[in-house]
């Protein structure tokens, strides 16, 4: 499946920046450009593997990862297998080419992006927006392409060895799952995601609306009560399991989430 919405815009090249065109396709087709394309553009693959030919090199392109193209470069990309999806976006505007220059984009570019979130996020946007087709759709959706430039520019540039929110959550959770019948201190989870345990707690907050000690006590009492339901371990033994060394705080702990107690639980 595809599809390509391209927005009649109102005076496009009054814009400083409008989105030309906006689609996605499960499997990208073989798609050969020998004098380009009239506008800049941008995809990013979501799923499965391609190649990109441009400017004399061959480029796989995986999961993750984008190409930006200049207009009017002559371009080629094809699919290696059964799957390679893409989500697109074409822009122009009066002021395109300054805001590209400045971003650095005069060539083709290819870019892994280890947190696409905010990206992906205002690429919906642009796209939902668009296919509506309400009045002024291509307006609101212009403030989303700047939004989106922005987004993959941040993500593009990112240093490497520095580990992003994305990277950084995920190497927590790992540390966190590895470890979770021991006694965990914060500082080892932050050495672990390679942040300051400040900016691990601020992570957190934003990723789960908690404070790592809250998320890890979660993570203990959703895994206890899979051990409960077994049936084959006692209340201490659980308790010891999952990181709680004094059963009966594990008991305290339970009863306030579960409204009842572990050997209640365990019962019913």
């Amino acid at each position: 499946m595809d599809e390509a919405i391209y927005p009649i815009a109102k005076n496009p090249n009054k814009s400083l920046l409008t989105a030309a065109g906006v689609g996605w396709c499960d499997l990208q087709y073989h798609c050969i450009r020998k004098d380009g394309y009239p506008q800049p553009q941008i995809n990013y693959c979501t799923e499965g593997k391609g190649v990109l030919v441009t400017e004399g090199k061959n480029t796989e392109i995986t999961k993750g990862m984008s190409f930006f193209l200049p207009a009017d470069v002559p371009h080629e990309y094809y699919a290696l297998g059964d799957v390679w999806s893409l989500e697109w976006v074409t822009f122009s505007g009066c002021g395109c080419a300054a805001l590209l220059e400045q971003f650095g984009l005069k060539n083709a570019v290819t870019a892994f992006h280890e947190d696409p979130s905010e990206m992906e996020r205002a690429w919906q946007s642009i796209y939902t927006i668009l296919k509506r087709n309400n009045e002024n759709a291509s307006l609101r959706a212009d403030s989303y392409m700047y939004r989106f430039l922005t987004e993959y520019q941040i993500s593009r540039m990112k240093p490497a060895g520095t580990p992003s929110e994305f990277s950084a959550f995920k190497l927590a959770e790992e540390y966190i799952s590895a470890h979770l019948s021991e006694e965990i201190a914060m500082e080892d989870i932050a050495a672990a995601a390679g942040v300051s345990p400040q900016y691990l707690c601020r992570i957190f907050k934003r990723k789960t609306d908690m404070r790592p000690f809250q998320y890890i006590n979660c993570r203990r009492l959703s895994y206890a009560k899979q051990l409960l339901t077994k049936g084959n371990m006692t209340v201490s033994q659980v308790s010891e399991a999952v990181g709680y060394h004094d059963a009966s705080y594990f008991c305290k702990l339970f009863r306030a989430q579960e409204g009842v107690s572990p050997k209640k639980f365990m019962s019913s």
